[in-house]
């Protein structure tokens, strides 16, 4: 809530502050005056490690963008950081670009795959990294002090803004490197028919250029950023219905579907069929593992679809909590080849720690032209497993309490399954598993569930959510 930040004038509002950086309904709850104080204590963090921080700037599509980046421009100004703002650019764009440009850090400001009326404040260490929760709680602890560095006039930050070679500069280095990782000419001499679904977000622009130097005939909907979001910007089977029509109306190879920051991405077969989102990970571990098998890094409510391909290309998975800082985290602890979540965010590490949607669509297109197939032929040679997710809302206080409870009950009366408690609860059994946590944007649990057959996710599920709720 608002209140924790100090006293305010109206009543508190819903702030949700988590790993996943810090959002709220733009202008009520996440306002301009809080984006500077925020600003303004992650410039002054930014100055404990000595020398003028450069800090790089970027902003998806959504109304409430110019005014957070008017506010947070001027803080870091303030504190005596240089900042380049890039615009609106995709947020692994920029991620890139700090750690490649050497920059202190960087702030996204953007609310992902959330409501149009949401926006969220994202912070990036040096390493083009989303801070984790140390890292989180440092900046935190000078936000609360709020002793913010004020620079003198001769020490006040300088400002690269409205640049569009600056954009520029960052979207075409950006493209370079993620067409070094695939086969470029390959995938040009195939001519791909590509329907795309651009959600009027940040990818719009980078997008186009990308499907254009692989030679794609593209066929885009809802490409002008200027205009609200046709849907809610999140890619799933559920909002790719006009995807779907496209790809069947343009006899397209593949159907691509970003969201508003370009972290996630949706696919729609050739079939017009739409996918999940854990199909993403899992493709494009079929992308990446044959060339360079290794460690794979994805979270504990992550579909078996990616330890299916990986089994077969071998190499093994290794489940971290959920968010992109720890997927991050994970792949560094474990020289991971490829990390990534069932949210359809991907990472590969020979680009950057970063989910990164426009480098998947890049390499679910080389896969393509390398096995010669379709895409309809590489789902049909997945397994098919039964998938449930539920959303267990609960007052704020209550949902350490249920947890608490139900971990109590998996060890002492749960005994035919392994049990996991590196975040919330993980069941496990040979044909399936459920993993229970808190949310990390409301006050609410999270029930994830999959299963071999429907019978048995049923059953596991009616059972923890029968204890969920009582």
């Amino acid at each position: 809530m608002v209140s924790a930040f100090g006293p305010a004038a109206a009543a508190p509002r819903p702030l949700r502050i988590s790993i996943a950086g810090i959002r709220g309904a733009a202008g009520t709850a996440l306002t301009a005056e809080l984006a500077m104080r925020l600003a303004a204590a992650f410039g002054t963090a930014l100055h404990d490690d000595g020398g003028r921080p450069a800090v790089l700037l970027s902003r998806d599509t959504r109304p409430s963008g110019p005014m957070l980046a008017a506010a947070v421009r001027s803080a870091l100004l303030a504190v005596g950081c240089d900042v380049v703002d890039l615009g609106v650019c995709p947020t692994p764009v920029m991620q890139w670009a700090v750690s490649h440009r050497g920059c202190a850090g960087g702030l996204a400001i953007t609310a992902g795959h959330g409501p149009e009326h949401w926006n969220a404040l994202k912070f990036v260490g040096p390493d083009g990294v989303f801070l984790d929760g140390q890292q989180g709680a440092e900046l935190l602890d000078h936000f609360h002090h709020n002793r913010p560095r004020w620079a003198p006039t001769g020490e006040l930050g300088t400002l690269t803004a409205d640049s569009p070679e600056a954009t520029q500069d960052a979207l075409a280095a950006h493209q370079t490197a993620v067409l070094a990782l695939i086969d470029r000419d390959a995938v040009a001499a195939r001519g791909l028919r590509v329907a795309v679904d651009l959600a009027n977000g940040a990818c719009c622009a980078a997008a186009a250029a990308l499907l254009e130097a692989l030679g794609c005939h593209a066929i885009a909907v809802n490409d002008e950023p200027e205009l609200p979001f046709p849907h809610a910007p999140e890619p799933t089977p559920q909002t790719m219905g006009q995807l779907r029509a496209l790809v069947r109306a343009g006899g397209a190879d593949l159907g691509l579907a970003f969201d508003a920051d370009g972290d996630r991405l949706g696919i729609v077969t050739d079939q017009a069929v739409a996918l999940t989102a854990a199909y993403t990970l899992a493709l494009a571990g079929r992308a990446v593992l044959p060339r360079e098998p290794g460690v794979v890094i994805t979270n504990l409510s992550t579909s078996r679809l990616i330890d299916h391909v990986a089994e077969r290309h071998g190499s093994r998975v290794e489940r971290v909590r959920v968010g992109q800082s720890y997927i991050a985290e994970g792949v560094h602890i474990h020289q991971g080849v490829l990390g990534g979540e069932g949210s359809g965010g991907v990472m590969f590490p020979r680009l950057a720690l970063a989910h990164d949607s426009l480098c998947t669509a890049a390499h679910l297109l080389d896969l393509l032209v390398r096995e010669r197939c379709r895409a309809s032929d590489l789902v049909a040679d997945l397994p098919r497993y039964a998938w449930r997710e539920l959303t267990v809302n609960l007052p704020a206080g209550e949902v350490v309490h249920r947890l608490t409870d139900l971990r109590a009950w998996a060890e002492d009366e749960v005994s035919d399954a392994s049990v996991d408690l590196t975040e919330g609860l993980r069941l496990a059994w040979p044909d399936g598993w459920v993993h229970v946590r808190s949310s990390i944007t409301e006050p609410a649990i999270r029930i994830v569930a999959e299963a071999d057959h429907d019978e048995a996710l049923e059953a596991r599920l009616e059972e923890v959510v029968r204890r969920v709720r009582e």
